[in-house]
């Protein structure tokens, strides 16, 4: 039988390394290499996921509104955006929204920068653009935009089946990668 316990340990500790209080986290420690520790997005949604993973998600009133704040008030309130310098901002973004769920919370506003890919055919020059010989941050633009989408209710099901038949049309059934032509 597999032990995690020293794995559970340690996934608290990080957490805890990275914690500056009411609900904030750093993506970067001084352990790490890092500057001096700061509030950032991927570090919050990030300490979130983690506390939900190992069963630990917040469940006092208090605490909870301190991290849907803590989350919140990165949002850029006129594109709607949570950005980060290491991620493409549709796929902070979407971690981002995808933290807030756990809370059965939503963004403060809208996403406004995603909002042209309503329309199908921006959606699919959207898709078109990005760089499929780049798998990693490619899918992180594409789910970005679909997980943020889809977890702020802004999409239907007609919207989901245009992404996934856009998808479906370009990947290669030999790799299951996406590609272009």
């Amino acid at each position: 039988m597999l032990d995690f316990t020293d794995y559970v340990a340690d996934l608290r500790a990080l957490v805890d390394e990275h914690h500056l209080g009411e609900g904030r986290y750093a993506r970067w420690s001084t352990r790490c290499g890092g500057a001096e520790p700061a509030v950032n997005p991927y570090g919050c949604a990030d300490a979130v996921n983690i506390l939900y993973t190992l069963g630990e998600l917040p469940s006092s009133e208090a605490a909870r509104r301190e991290h849907m704040a803590a989350l919140r008030d990165l949002q850029d309130p006129d594109s709607g955006s949570f950005d980060e310098p290491t991620h493409r901002r549709e796929h902070t973004t979407a971690h981002v929204v995808a933290a807030l769920e756990l809370f059965d919370a939503r963004p403060a506003h809208r996403l406004h920068f995603l909002e042209p890919l309503l329309d199908r055919d921006a959606l699919e020059r959207y898709l078109d653009a990005l760089d499929w010989s780049r798998p990693w941050p490619a899918s992180h633009g594409g789910a970005g935009v679909a997980a943020a989408l889809f977890l702020t209710g802004r999409v239907s099901h007609t919207w989901l089946s245009w992404y996934f038949d856009w998808l479906d049309a370009h990947v290669d059934p030999g790799t299951g990668l996406w590609r272009r032509a």
